[in-house]
């Protein structure tokens, strides 16, 4: 134990004359953490006895000792060397309370022959495993040398009168001087000249107004201030010429209920403030320090450099504690308990175990959190660390950033390790690359610089500008990719798109998969919508529906749900695979310009059908509504499904079927048509004479 010692020696024993001076031993210089103080002794008369009273105060480098300490004293011929005088004084269980203590000692009385004496002490605290010696010896001043005087014999002294060496006193001839009385051989004193002693207290209230020269006093009540602070309180004060406090370099400590409860430290730079218990300490030589309070006996408040703070609660620390006051000036621990704000400009503000250990860093509270970095920052939550410069964790748990300019909303096990990135919150998520964000979810990883993951779980970017909004087990791995959500899709193509569903790949450049299960872009701006199982593995191709194949370079192909492949087979094909065919939905209109090889569904087919002669339906059609005929009337009137625009839209085309080339008039057949609607007309068969007859014929429509 490093400790330093100021010590007050005090003759208890008898002393021969009364006006035997005391003198106090000052011990080593050392500074104690709350300034010097006063060695205060004080005599009292006693029998005859070679014992005498020993005080000190004791201190480590961290303050006043309080607990239990053994003692060790040794009486030495010289302040260095030298021979022990008789035999070492042990007293034990002496009781330290801040700092101070007192020990009887009794060296005999041949030890002190007139000669210079110095004192060895050592000392063992509890706790410690031996005993300390303290440096330098401390010097015996007179006060205990009173105990040679009644033992000295004449032969011993210097100048004794003639009329004494006989040691009888032959001269009985006395006479009272000024202030005395003499009667007979008795004196005693004249208490006109001489003040009796003081006989009578004044009582509560009041004060000694005059003392009479029998020993009685004059009081009267106490009003108003005076030289002393009043319970009712005082009038008529004078700033800067009245005050409460010391004029000398000692410390003042207010004491409630026998216990220390608040000191001032004086310095002439600015002076510090102590509060809360005992044990709470500034370090030796800081200035301008505040401890508010709070502290326990095992667990004292500490503050180690320049205006630095502590608020209260217990264990905290204020400073770096590395012996250089200036080293880290003005920290903050406003409270809580085993917080330590060891940074210049650091600041805890409260929970616990929580370190700000670099210049400007900041804890708002929680547990366990460690800011380490340059103007770093942790609001609160548990174990989260800050070690890069100008970064922050608002909360959570077991959060991480070492890198600058970067930052954690919240969640658990998340971690930072590039520059200006971000993490909103989740899980286990890590942001490697420069200026990326993870808006949270689990398990999230972006490697590359400008990328971003949304959310979801163990989705991945390593692409340069990549995105990944949500979704599971996503990747964007190469630039400008993007996987908006779904499951399991990989965009590795420069600029490829997936919007989401499962299972996709756009690997293509500038490829894109809208949705679905199983498509792959793989060729050039090559496209899958959505659906399955669909290919565009052709630059600008175009796969949808089911296992859709575009494999050339501009090839459109589209599969309906049939169990099997369709796919193209040239470049800039489109292919169809529709099993109940293809409806156009859209009518031209009858003011449209229709140019060439475009299609409606008004300038399409319309109806077609094979009639039997003597049918009325046909045997096979498509848009018929009805045919109406009378058996051997060669007149067949037809209505369709729909409808044209008007009477001149309907185009309607017919002709007769003959079994082989006719011979003859009669097998000759000629048919005309008779338009009468919208949606109907009249079909005529004639034979070579010009008779109408009933004959098998097909017909197909148009119409707009």
């Amino acid at each position: 134990m490093k400790c330093s010692i100021c010590m007050g020696l005090f003759a208890v024993g008898v002393l021969l004359i009364a006006l035997a001076s005391l003198a106090g031993a000052q011990g080593p210089g050392a500074q104690g953490p709350v300034g010097s103080q006063a060695a205060l002794g004080t005599a009292a008369s006693a029998s005859l006895s070679t014992s005498f009273t020993y005080q000190g105060e004791l201190r480590t480098t961290s303050g006043p000792v309080s607990g239990t300490c053994d003692f060790q004293f040794s009486l030495w011929d010289a302040l260095n060397g030298g021979a022990q005088v008789g035999s070492m004084q042990a007293v034990n269980g002496v009781s330290v309370v801040n700092g101070r203590f007192a020990a009887q000692l009794d060296f005999g009385s041949s030890a002190f022959s007139g000669d210079a004496r110095w004192l060895q002490i050592a000392v063992q605290c509890s706790g410690d495993t031996a005993f300390t010696s303290l440096a330098p010896r401390q010097p015996l001043t007179p006060a205990p040398y009173a105990l040679y005087s009644p033992r000295s014999a004449w032969s011993g002294l210097s100048g004794v009168p003639a009329g004494f060496a006989d040691n009888v006193d032959n001269d009985t001839t006395y006479a009272a001087g000024a202030g005395l009385n003499l009667a007979g051989n008795q004196f005693s004193v004249n208490t006109t000249t001489i003040q009796a002693r003081v006989s009578g207290p004044c009582g509560a209230g009041s004060a000694i107004r005059i003392v009479n020269a029998n020993g009685s006093v004059t009081c009267e009540p106490v009003s108003g201030g005076g030289a002393f602070w009043s319970l009712t309180g005082n009038a008529g004060t004078m700033p800067g010429a009245h005050f409460l406090g010391t004029t000398d370099n000692i410390s003042l400590t207010l004491i409630v209920s026998g216990t220390p409860a608040l000191r001032l430290v004086p310095d002439p730079t600015a002076p510090s403030v102590i509060g809360g218990h005992v044990s709470n300490t500034v370090m030796g030589g800081v200035i301008g320090a505040v401890i508010g309070g709070g502290g326990e006996k095992d667990y004292p408040n500490r503050v180690t450099d320049h205006y630095s703070t502590v608020g209260g609660g217990r264990g905290n620390q204020a400073g770096d504690g590395d012996g250089y006051p200036g080293s880290r000036p003005f920290s903050t621990v406003s409270g809580g308990v085993y917080n330590i704000a060891s940074g210049n400009v650091a600041t805890v503000g409260g929970g616990a175990f929580n370190t700000a250990s670099n210049n400007f860093a900041t804890i708002g509270g929680g547990k366990g959190n460690i800011a380490s970095g340059l103007f770093a920052a942790i609001s609160g939550g548990y174990s989260n660390t800050v070690s890069g410069r100008c970064s922050a964790v608002s909360g959570g748990n077991n959060n991480m950033v070492t890198a600058t300019y970067a930052f954690i909303g919240g969640g658990m096990t998340n971690t930072i390790t590039s520059e200006y990135a971000v993490i909103g919150g989740g899980s286990i998520n890590r942001a490697s690359g420069d200026y990326v964000t993870i808006g949270g979810g689990y398990s999230n990883i972006v490697t590359a610089t400008y990328a971003t993951i949304g959310g979801g779980y163990s989705n991945t970017v390593s692409g340069m500008y990549a995105t990944v909004g949500g979704g599971g087990q996503n990747t964007a791995s190469d630039w400008y990719a993007t996987v908006g959500g779904g499951k399991r899709n990989i965009a590795s193509g420069y600029r490829s798109t997936i919007g989401g569903g499962e299972d996709n790949l756009a690997s293509g450049f500038e490829a894109f998969v809208g949705g679905g299960d199983s498509n792959t872009a793989s060729g050039s701006w090559a496209t899958v919508p959505g659906g399955h199982d669909n290919i565009a593995s052709g630059d600008l191709s175009f796969a949808a529906g089911y296992r859709a194949q575009a494999n050339h370079q501009g090839a459109f192909v589209w599969g309906d749900s049939t169990e099997a492949d369709i796919a193209s087979t040239k470049e800039n094909q489109f292919v169809i695979r529709a099993s109940n065919g293809v409806s156009l939905s859209v009518n031209a209109g009858n003011t449209t310009a229709i140019d060439v090889g475009e299609r409606y569904r008004d300038n399409a087919i319309v109806a077609w059908a094979k009639i039997q002669g003597g049918a009325v339906a046909g045997t096979a059609d498509f848009g018929v509504a009805s045919v109406q005929h009378v058996t051997g009337s060669g007149v067949y009137t037809i209505t369709l499904d729909v409808s044209a625009f008007g009477t001149n839209h309907l185009i309607p085309i017919a002709t007769a079927e003959v079994d082989s080339p006719p011979v003859g008039a009669a097998n000759v057949r000629i048919v005309s048509i008779n338009q009468i609607g919208q949606d109907q007309f009249v079909v005529y068969i004639n034979n070579g004479n010009w008779a109408l007859v009933d004959n098998d014929f097909v017909f197909m429509v148009t119409a707009r």
